[in-house]
């Protein structure tokens, strides 16, 4: 069964799952959270891609090697403003502070960082998202007051061919142990397809880079 899932409480703030997409309603959504993830050779111009992608989304930046990446947070956050959409950072809390991000994303090694953990507790109107693979990073998620995980690889993904995937059935066991207050969106090989076997699930959302686009560009609709 479906968790009826009205808002995510983020610290003080709350993020509506509203969004319309093809991708979402694929998945059964009819609204939902739409999370595109920044890649320095699928979206290498995240700026431009985030232009095209429904106010309400959430953009989360990772670029990590990028030698202008200061540059091109200050960037991505004047267009997210501009376009009302949210704003993470990568496993940097000193950059998103900087640029006046919405909050930070946690890789897996970041959620075991514990320079994050002031960083949090300083911060508490930012939005946390947080990646997931199994059942005690999720647990560990939660510990630290985690608003949305994006749980992964659901599927086989483009970008780690031949690494194991998490599959339907062990996502499935996954979002049916997770807190209430946490938000669960899928993650990996995603796209109009495979995300259809994703309907009744427990989720709230869903995250994608290739998913995301066609041609090289961004599905606005």
């Amino acid at each position: 069964m479906v968790k009826s899932v009205s808002l995510i409480q983020c610290r003080n703030r709350a993020l509506t799952p509203n969004i319309s997409h093809s991708l979402l309603r694929s998945a059964g959504l009819q609204r939902g959270l739409l999370v595109m993830l920044s890649d320095p050779v699928r979206t290498p111009d995240p700026v431009e891609a985030s232009r095209h992608l429904p106010a309400g989304s959430i953009i989360i930046l990772r670029h990590y090697d990028a030698v202008n990446r200061v540059k091109l947070a200050t960037s991505l956050r004047k267009s997210t403003r501009q376009c009302r959409q949210f704003l993470l950072v990568g496993d940097d809390f000193k950059l998103a502070a900087l640029i006046g991000a919405d909050g930070m994303h946690l890789s897996g090694r970041g959620l075991t960082a514990p320079k994050h953990y002031g960083a949090l507790a300083e911060n508490r109107r930012w939005i946390i998202s947080a990646a997931c693979h199994d059942a005690q990073q999720l647990a560990r998620a939660a510990h630290m007051g985690v608003d949305l995980l994006l749980v992964s690889p659901i599927f086989s993904t483009s970008s780690h061919e031949g690494a194991p995937n998490l599959g339907i059935h062990r996502f499935s066991r996954l979002t049916n142990i997770a807190r209430a207050d946490i938000s669960l969106v899928a993650l990996g090989g995603l796209n109009a397809d495979t995300a259809k076997a994703l309907k009744g699930l427990n989720h709230t959302g869903l995250a994608a880079i290739d998913g995301l686009m066609m041609q090289g560009k961004v599905i606005s609709k």
